[in-house]
């Protein structure tokens, strides 16, 4: 679990510039662009 968070987390990172690094524990996998 700890490596697939980590591998999400540095995905989203990269994906989102670091930007919803907040919302990447609250936000699953790209799935609910209506999240925003």
């Amino acid at each position: 679990e700890g490596e697939l968070d980590l591998l999400f987390e540095a995905m989203y990172d990269d994906y989102f510039g670091g930007q919803s690094s907040a919302t990447v524990e609250t936000v699953p996998p790209v799935q609910e662009p209506q999240v925003r």
